[in-house]
């Protein structure tokens, strides 16, 4: 393999390493038009907050509500 080729490898997984490290966050995301994240809604399910209590604390649901069944099957697990 030339040199030039080898190079150019190093690059694309230095890219593909980097954006992995950026796009782990989003997938941590249960809400994104709040930026509600995963670990932020187990918290208060582990305290033991119910489904309104995390939409009314959180604000998670009150952008295009695609987190609903999320949001409630995080909560049904739980109990």
């Amino acid at each position: 393999m030339s040199a030039w080729w080898e190079d150019e490898l190093e690059e694309l997984e230095a890219l593909r390493e980097e954006e992995e490290g950026f796009l782990d966050p989003l997938l941590r995301l249960v809400c994104r038009c709040r930026g509600v994240e995963e670990a932020e809604i187990e918290a208060l399910v582990r305290a033991g907050a119910d489904y309104e209590t995390i939409v009314e604390r959180t604000g998670a649901t009150k952008g295009c509500g695609g987190c609903r069944n999320v949001i409630r099957n995080m909560v049904r697990a739980a109990s």
